[in-house]
């Protein structure tokens, strides 16, 4: 079992696949930015900038033009699936000492990200007094 709670078994894509499954992944990322945009958005008028700030860490990792170089890397000349990439490479990330957010700190399914699979519980934005809010959303890229 991986740290997503399921392993996400290493895919290879077949050379003339690669452009498609690049694109594939060029959508994920623009959905998943959307979805996140949204629960922060929602976070903030709920519980203010202060708690909506981690889905702004989200975003930018979305955005990280290294992360996505090494992404497209992995697919292109690798022919991993997208969703191999992602998990693969986020969990690399996360346990690097020189990365700078914690794994303690995000919570990542990157399967998510790919897959477009809904919460199982909706997001409770009215957490009970002297609760801990943990935000476990896609950041996934």
């Amino acid at each position: 079992m991986d740290n997503e709670g399921f392993r996400i078994p290493r895919r290879f894509v077949a050379r003339d696949a690669v452009d498609d499954e690049l694109e594939r992944l060029e959508k994920a990322v623009v959905a998943a930015a959307a979805e996140i945009s949204g629960y922060r958005d929602s976070i903030a008028l709920e519980l203010g900038e202060k708690y909506a700030a981690i889905f702004d860490a989200h975003l930018q990792m979305l955005q990280d033009s290294r992360l996505r170089s090494e992404l497209e890397d992995m697919i292109r000349h690798r022919h991993y699936s997208p969703e191999y990439a992602v998990s693969r490479t986020l969990r690399n990330r996360l346990t690097s000492p020189s990365f700078s957010y914690s794994a303690s700190s995000i919570s990542i399914s990157p399967a998510r990200t790919i897959a477009f699979s809904r919460p199982s519980k909706p997001l409770r934005l009215n957490p009970p007094p002297g609760s801990t809010l943990r935000c476990s959303v896609p950041a996934a890229l």
